[in-house]
């Protein structure tokens, strides 16, 4: 994690992404893997065993091939960490919808990583457009219909170099927190700019204020 503000149930986070390690991070797909593995040899054996039609055995067959490219890719991640390391900003709409800019995987070294984010029109809860640059190449853009129109959830709190709370992202990028930066930061920085000014009404859609009715002083 490099930035966070808000975490479950809505907020952001900057941050090079977790490696994809199933083994490690996901026992239903290693329960699931080894579970179709050991079904499938079962049918493998009990179709030898009882001379069943080539179109049965194809099944059973293609049961433990499946199996066994999952265990595969399970095991693989959890050595070469599969996507480790690739720049993400990830926008949490209150648990409602994820939007998420990401990079390439970033090499060895320092690196200066700038997510810019513009307002469609001023107030909470607009769209608008954000723009995800590494080293001042652009490598990911992508917009937003709605913005949150409230505050981030109060139970969070706005983190650097760690998550101390819940996590913004659910699936996709999911991590576990602290989750820790293990490099350095070097240095941090919102440039914060006004919002754009609402267009002013032209003269054919204001309309005039009613008359006061007149006060007579005689009732005073």
């Amino acid at each position: 994690m490099i930035v966070t503000d808000g975490g479950r149930f809505g907020g952001y986070g900057l941050f090079l992404s977790p490696a994809f390690n199933w083994w490690s991070n996901a026992g239903f797909f290693r329960k699931l893997g080894l579970g179709f593995l050991v079904f499938g040899l079962l049918l493998a054996w009990r179709g030898q065993s009882k001379n069943w039609s080539r179109l049965k055995m194809g099944m059973s067959k293609f049961i433990v091939f499946s199996a066994a490219l999952l265990l595969l890719a399970v095991f693989t991640t959890s050595i070469v960490h599969v996507g480790r390391g690739k720049p993400v900003f990830l926008y949490n709409l209150l648990n409602l919808k994820r939007t998420i800019w990401s990079g390439p995987a970033l090499s060895a070294g320092k690196h200066t990583i700038v997510f810019d984010y513009k307002p469609d029109e001023p107030g909470l809860g607009k769209s608008g457009k954000g723009v995800l640059s590494v080293d001042g190449k652009e490598v990911a853009g992508n917009s937003m219909e709605h913005g949150t129109p409230v505050t981030f959830p109060e139970d969070e709190s706005f983190d650097v170099g760690s998550d101390t709370r819940t996590g913004v992202a659910m699936l996709r990028y999911r991590y576990e927190c602290p989750f820790k930066f293990t490099g350095t930061i070097d240095k941090l920085t919102f440039k914060l700019v006004p919002l754009p000014e609402p267009a002013p009404e032209s003269k054919g859609e204001t309309m005039a204020a009613p008359e006061p009715d007149p006060i007579d002083s005689s009732k005073r």
